[in-house]
């Protein structure tokens, strides 16, 4: 049998990423992300993220002292 695989439209393909960092290098990464499409995407996604880590992990923080 053979089979053959062809990819007709790169740029429309969806990729799954997995990245591991620390919570301080997320917030590094935020900060770094553009305000323009999709980095303001991303940065959204980080920073909910963040947000959450910070409200499970450190549930008796103060969130306004934060610069996420």
């Amino acid at each position: 049998m053979k089979a053959r695989f062809e990819v007709t439209a790169p740029q429309e393909m969806e990729f799954t990423m997995t990245i591991t960092m620390t919570l301080k290098e997320w917030e590094q990464l935020r900060k770094q992300c553009h305000n323009e499409y999709p980095g303001f995407k991303l940065a959204t996604l980080i920073s909910e993220m963040v947000v959450l880590a910070h409200k499970t992990l450190t549930p008796d923080s103060a969130q306004g002292d934060r610069d996420i």
